[in-house]
């Protein structure tokens, strides 16, 4: 073994790995629910570097069913004074 001070194998960096998108998995799938989206995406969160980057984005962009969208107000039409 090296003197480094800081050292993790393989093994303990995909333990973290794992363990944390275990953490974040339930609470995504909460939020998935809520938003009405189903929550196939959170199955990327194994994927290493990438997961929770691939997650986060599906549920930051995909359109949620359970919010109504946004309609814009109609312009205040101005009134035109006729002069005859």
């Amino acid at each position: 073994m090296s003197n480094d001070v800081f050292v993790i194998t393989i093994a303990q960096q995909w333990a973290i790995h794992f363990a944390l998108a275990a953490l974040a998995a339930w609470p995504l799938i909460r939020i998935f629910r809520r938003a009405g989206l189903a929550p196939w995406p959170v199955a990327f969160l194994v994927v290493p570097i990438f997961g929770f980057a691939l997650t986060g984005s599906y549920l930051a962009f995909q359109r949620w069913p359970s919010i109504a969208p946004r309609v814009a107000p109609k312009p205040v039409r101005k009134r035109t004074t006729r002069t005859a």
